[in-house]
């Protein structure tokens, strides 16, 4: 991997989820490409394992911290840090919140995760329409990728599937190129048919 240097184009994004998966594999990815990371997970372990990796790729400081999003005081605790650091991500302005293909379309097999993927996107369209002007909030479909999940809903056919590495170098493109004109869309990164094959 070549190693990034800061540039005035770098920004600071956040990354909540950053210990594993897709959030570990875009935080390497936009790390590499010189920007700041801010990432927080409930895993000190995999956080430590993670700022290991990101100190020896990148020149820049990344800030990883310790918080349980599923707890209100935590998330405030958080934003308290971030700002009284002067760490508030230059992607807002833009919002990206994760969502799936289950929550534009129904299965059966799987309506608490489809409920969960419908309110990403409800939530997303509705907190869009009343942003100030200059920022947005998307729902990003990131397609069939080769992670733990996929692994526990279709066994070894997962690794016909990109691998989160791979997925990160289209999506951290896809999230560095979205503007206020992307405000309340639905968008997918990767074709969910397309192979890690193609």
């Amino acid at each position: 991997m070549a190693e990034a240097t800061p540039s005035e184009s770098s920004r600071k994004v956040l990354i909540s989820g950053v210990s594993k998966g897709l959030g570990r594999a875009l935080a390497l990815e936009l790390a590499d490409r010189g920007h700041t990371i801010i990432g927080c997970s409930r895993d000190q372990t995999k956080l430590d394992s993670l700022q290991a990796e990101l100190s020896k790729t990148s020149l820049n400081n990344h800030f990883l911290f310790k918080v349980d999003v599923r707890c209100n005081k935590n998330v405030q605790e958080f934003a308290q840090i971030v700002a009284k650091n002067k760490l508030v991500p230059d992607i807002l302005g833009i919002i990206v919140n994760m969502s799936s293909g289950a929550g534009r379309s129904a299965h059966e097999d799987f309506a608490p995760y489809c409920s969960s993927k419908w309110a990403v996107e409800g939530l997303s369209k509705c907190i869009g329409k009343g942003l100030p002007k200059g920022m947005a909030i998307v729902a990003l479909n990131p397609g069939s990728i080769n992670t733990d999940m996929l692994v526990l809903c279709c066994g070894d056919l997962a690794a016909q599937y990109l691998s989160p590495q791979k997925w990160a170098i289209k999506a951290a493109t896809m999230i560095l190129n979205l503007t206020s004109k992307d405000n309340g869309e639905s968008l997918t990164v990767n074709n969910p048919s397309e192979l890690s094959a193609a």
